[in-house]
């Protein structure tokens, strides 16, 4: 290694935009039944980041990041929403809470209709937004 220091930064940038922007990554997990709250998933997203499957902005390229997660092919569907009941009969996907835009906001976990996970602690985007965007992610072919 000739340069640890420029490593280390590097590092620590990578860690620190996970922690900023990787929700929808971490949802992602969630929705494919693996646990995203270990630090192994913290290492499955930056290795993902390293293959292009994620961008160093945490935008996640979904089926092929899916795709490397549990080696099954998937198609996400992206589909407007405005309340969770409009996915009341479907068993686990991702929902974008915004206080402003599409474009903006905090990815979870929705289980029938219910938020059922949160990659944060607190997120104003979910306590005081709404849902604006769900991805919901269909099997296309088992491995």
């Amino acid at each position: 290694m000739k340069y640890p220091q420029d490593l280390a930064d590097s590092i620590a940038n990578r860690c620190s935009m996970i922690g900023k922007a990787a929700c929808l990554a971490f949802t992602y997990m969630w929705c494919v039944h693996l646990d995203p709250e270990n630090g192994e998933a913290i290492k499955i997203v930056s290795d993902n980041m390293r293959r292009g499957n994620i961008t160093d902005e945490c935008k996640v390229l979904a089926e092929p990041f899916l795709e490397s997660l549990t080696g099954n092919k998937y198609i996400v569907e992206k589909r407007k929403i405005k309340s969770l009941d409009e996915l009341a009969d479907i068993e686990r996907c991702a929902v974008l809470f915004s206080l402003t835009s599409e474009e903006q906001g905090h990815w979870v976990g929705v289980e029938y209709g219910k938020v059922k996970f949160n990659s944060k602690l607190h997120s104003n985007c979910l306590t005081n937004g709404h849902p604006v965007t769900a991805r919901i992610i269909k099997l296309v072919k088992a491995a």
